[in-house]
């Protein structure tokens, strides 16, 4: 389900806004290769943090611009989804900080580092305190 909401969210926010199109497409992507897969050789926690992942890939631009505005519950609801995606398997959050650094230099967005590092230091210290129930 949280997969395919996922799904629903990018093909609404990317390709059209006809909802019943964007349904299909969605149970489409849930009922394919890959998840049937991934349920099959029984890896659940891998299944429900491919969500949380495909979230946080998707709203990466996003959260670029909620740094750069300074908008806090943006930044915090953001970083909840990320330490959903931590907790859940962390293996696959580090590949996404891979994937968020990679994104920042290919956009040339480099900045935000240095002009927002109270952000994200924020954002930082947030998913530290999120994850310490774990550690």
């Amino acid at each position: 389900m949280l997969l395919s909401l996922t799904f629903f969210l990018f093909f609404s926010k990317i390709i059209t806004k006809n909802f019943f199109l964007n349904l299909l497409l969605s149970l489409c992507f849930v009922l394919s290769f890959w998840t049937i897969y991934i349920f099959e050789i029984d890896a659940f926690r891998h299944l429900t943090s491919f969500c949380f992942f495909l979230l946080a890939i998707f709203l990466i631009e996003d959260f670029i611009m909620v740094i750069k505005n300074k908008n806090y519950d943006c930044i915090i609801i953001y970083t909840i989804i990320l330490s959903g995606l931590f907790s859940i398997y962390i293996e696959l959050g580090f590949i996404y900080l891979l994937f968020f650094l990679f994104f920042i230099i290919i956009k040339k967005e480099i900045e935000i580092i240095t002009k927002n590092y109270k952000e994200l230091i924020f954002s930082i210290f947030l998913l530290i305190i999120f994850l310490l129930p774990i550690i």
